[in-house]
């Protein structure tokens, strides 16, 4: 039996979510007050996706300059030299 804090109910250990950091290993509000907090706390700092502020680049746009950097790193080649490459010895091999 633990009380909450913030309701002053005292309930089972499964009204309240586990914490591995505190002594008992339940966390200090119970299930209803955290989520009521939690709620208000959502809708006083809502956080918009980083794509909708427009600074962060889609995930594919970001691998491509990685991979096309590091080709030229390490080959001295851009992406699409190494394209035309491919396709004009193939051209060869069966043409």
């Amino acid at each position: 039996m633990k009380t909450c804090p913030k309701c002053k109910q005292t309930m089972e250990a499964d009204g309240f979510r586990k914490d591995a950091s505190r002594k008992d290993g339940l966390s200090f509000y119970c299930k209803q007050c955290g989520n009521a907090y939690a709620k208000t706390m959502r809708r006083k700092h809502p956080k918009p996706y980083p794509s909708v502020l427009g600074y962060r680049k889609p995930v594919g746009a970001v691998r491509k300059e990685t991979n096309r950097q590091r080709m030229i790193a390490k080959y001295g080649i851009d992406f699409v030299e190494t394209q035309d490459s491919m396709t004009d010895s193939s051209d060869e091999r069966f043409g």
